[in-house]
């Protein structure tokens, strides 16, 4: 797509919010940071947003990690030879520079705690964005809308059914030029488009700004309580007090890409989520495709790299294998991700199996709607479908409910709230 306005993207600073527990996502995120989470056969979660970065060509970017960074700074060291240091160019992994009760409280207070890595840099625009999205965007065409709307900052939307937004997602109302006039963030009851109440304008929480106004918003984030989101603080005084335009995200055009994957968007902060959007990576027809020559999803490497190997399988269908993958004879696979690593056994049947790096699953095996994290060895003849599940899991309340409480959270498989089981790195079969 060519722009009207030419920007120099040396001057767009790209901030990646990571701060949360990731408490939601448990037991995924146990021994990594949220935006370390796999997905697909050889991503993590953070590869999604430092590829739009880098492909539209922004190589200056900020990322904002709670806990566990140090599984994130290790996976963005395979980044180092693709950033140019002689260019000025960098990715910065940031902690929060207090004890440790002092964590971030908030994505807002994220931002108060870390703004001295741009303190005093020379920057035009500031992109904000969130780690735990699945989406692909140019971000050149967000500032170019920017500058063609002579607007404060631009927020991408969503146009989405009522339902989906219903208590998930922030909802605007704009007037008929795109400014955005109201937001409420996760109403139950959202407000819906004039001339169609089944869809709302929701809030995707991909931000950009002319740097004065994002200044002037982090001033009004000191001046607010630490636990207040960027939802309950800063949005709400920049609908307010400021121009924003509301950019609608199926209107950003990346060549190769279809109408559907134009309009993907999700928010894989929690368990099914996850769950939901690696099923539908490895759809036959995808709505997020890892394939695209024009968009690609970069990675660090991982060696030794050997091709997957497949000996005599029954079938296989609609599959994301990674490096290293070995199928043995007389297995069938559909409608799976096998990490980097894997080998499945002779005569296992797996469906709707989501496996982490190197795990091992033995022969005669049966498993549905089963996800195993990095380097889990499962038995033969091990049996695991929804309608049979083993004597030691534990619902995800039942998880959520011992950590608030501060309670020993057992090494368990976890059945997530939408019926999937999920089994923690380090569980040992009995």
């Amino acid at each position: 797509m060519m722009l009207s306005k030419i920007v120099n993207m040396s001057k767009v600073l790209v901030i990646i919010l990571a701060g949360g527990d990731g408490t939601r996502i448990e037991p995924l995120s146990r021994p990594r940071a949220k935006p370390a989470v796999p997905i697909g056969p050889t991503n993590r979660l953070i590869d999604v947003a430092l590829s739009n970065s880098l492909n539209s060509t922004i190589g200056h970017m900020v990322i904002a990690v709670q806990r566990r960074a140090w599984s994130l700074t290790r996976h963005l060291d395979g980044y180092a030879a693709g950033i140019a240091p002689m260019l000025g160019q960098y990715i910065h992994v940031l902690t929060p520079p207090k004890d440790e009760e002092q964590f971030f409280l908030s994505d807002a207070n994220s931002l108060t705690q870390i703004e001295r890595a741009w303190a005093n840099e020379d920057f035009d625009y500031v992109i904000v964005v969130m780690a735990d999205q699945v989406v692909k965007v140019d971000y050149r065409q967000m500032i170019h809308a920017l500058l063609e709307s002579q607007a404060d900052a631009v927020f991408a939307t969503l146009d989405v059914p009522v339902d989906q937004a219903t208590g998930r997602l922030g909802v605007f109302e704009t007037d008929s030029s795109g400014r955005v006039t109201s937001f409420e963030e996760k109403p139950e009851k959202p407000k819906t488009l004039p001339g169609d109440a089944t869809k709302c304008r929701a809030n995707l929480a991909m931000y950009a700004f002319r740097r004065p106004i994002f200044d002037a918003m982090m001033e009004q984030i000191r001046g607010c309580a630490p636990e207040l989101t960027l939802c309950q603080s800063a949005v709400p005084w920049l609908v307010s007090e400021r121009n924003i335009l509301a950019y609608d995200l199926a209107t950003n055009h990346i060549e190769g890409m279809t109408p559907r994957e134009r309009a993907f968007f999700e928010d894989v902060g929690g368990l099914d989520a996850w769950f939901a959007t690696s099923m539908a990576i490895c759809d036959i027809d995808p709505a997020f495709n890892f394939y695209s020559e024009e968009w690609p999803i970069y990675t660090a490497p991982r060696w030794p790299m050997s091709a997957a190997k497949i000996d005599r399988a029954r079938l296989t269908e609609a599959l994301l294998l990674g490096w290293n993958v070995i199928l043995q004879d007389a297995v069938s696979v559909r409608h799976s991700v096998l990490g980097s690593g894997s080998v499945v056994g002779v005569g296992s049947l797996l469906s709707n199996v989501v496996l982490l790096d190197d795990v091992k699953i033995g022969q005669g095996c049966v498993l549905d709607r089963v996800v195993f994290d990095k380097g889990i060895h499962v038995p033969d003849n091990t049996r695991l479908v929804p309608a049979s599940l083993p004597v030691d899991a534990i619902t995800f309340e039942a998880l959520i409910d011992l950590i608030r409480r501060s309670e020993t959270v057992p090494n368990a498989p976890v059945l997530s709230t939408g019926g999937t089981l999920f089994y923690p790195k380090g569980y040992r079969f009995d």
